[in-house]
């Protein structure tokens, strides 16, 4: 990959990119999207919280696991991807050995964050899919069980990084990490599409039968549901669309890491931008089409606008 792959106990990973061939130009660039997209999913998320912590109407047991990755993606656009930009800028002014440290505590931030917000991600998709197959069964669910729904991906994503961890100093973890991760990353992606795939189906044919009714309960409840139902369409597309290329390079090059030695860096840099980037979608995809999250999102907006006091000169 024109030299820009690195290798860390000899598993490959394109999370810890060499900049070292790029120019000051396109090494200036790349760390000002990266911090622009970082800043995004800061703020976007944190509006998100904010609205769910002001609105009780929003304190709904299954917004719960929404929080839970507006979290997980706050940690992302805070941590993860801040060290991300200094490895670029110390690995691009070959800074070595502060490179060295940098990237291990880079990999085990990067590893821990994204794979909660996949596994946040991959819960939501089964909880929607429950609710939609058993919706009398749906709402006997008591809180506690969604608290273990919310603590599960943090827990799963927290023993691989100890596991990564673990495998710099015992060898024969090395090859038990690369392909447990694949193998995570892997199901987590079928079952989300596979999930919204059928909640999309049972939706739609839900709205077909409500359709038929004439009274306004029924017209609200379809509508509501046709809301839904292009929501979760546009998270599963978003997410399949940003998290696909880098996790496909990653699986190739653990096979075989000369299949990707042609492969420009920006390239692998557009790969992580786009696994970066679906951070700040979500909250974007909420607001628009979930109507109670919407409306919150307006009156913070106003409150905020109202607070900030006029310049007249």
């Amino acid at each position: 990959m024109n030299g820009t792959l690195k290798r860390t106990n000899g598993t490959s990973s394109f999370t810890t990119p060499s900049s070292s061939l790029l120019t000051n130009t396109s090494s200036s660039l790349w760390c000002a999207s990266f911090a622009f997209v970082a800043f995004a999913i800061v703020a976007g998320n944190s509006l998100f919280l904010a609205a769910f912590f002001r609105n009780r109407f929003l304190q709904k047991q299954r917004n719960y696991l929404l929080v839970s990755l507006a979290c997980a993606d706050i940690l992302v656009g805070a941590l993860a991807i801040p060290l991300f930009i200094f490895l670029v800028i110390v690995t691009h002014i070959e800074n070595s050995r502060l490179s060295n440290q940098v990237q291990l505590i880079f990999i085990a931030v990067d590893i821990s964050t994204g794979l909660t917000s996949m596994f946040t991600l991959t819960v939501i998709a089964l909880e929607r899919l429950y609710a939609i197959s058993y919706p009398m069964n749906y709402r006997s669910v008591r809180k506690r069980a969604y608290f273990v729904l919310v603590l599960a991906p943090w827990a799963m994503a927290g023993l691989q990084t100890v596991i990564n961890i673990a495998s710099n100093f015992i060898k024969v973890l090395v090859e038990f990490y690369t392909y447990s991760l694949a193998v995570w990353t892997s199901v987590s992606l079928f079952t989300i599409l596979l999930s919204y795939i059928i909640v999309w189906i049972k939706i739609k044919s839900h709205i077909l039968t409500s359709n038929k009714l004439f009274s306004p309960k029924g017209k609200r409840s379809s509508e509501n549901e046709r809301s839904l139902a292009v929501a979760l369409f546009i998270v599963t597309v978003l997410f399949v669309t940003t998290w696909l290329p880098l996790h496909i390079m990653n699986i190739i090059v653990n096979l075989n890491q000369t299949l990707l030695f042609p492969v420009s860096i920006h390239v692998v840099f557009f790969a992580k931008f786009l696994q970066y980037s679906n951070s700040f979608y979500n909250p974007i995809v909420y607001s628009l089409k979930i109507p109670e999250i919407k409306k919150s999102f307006k009156r913070l907006l106003w409150c905020f606008k109202n607070r900030v006091p006029e310049t007249r000169v």
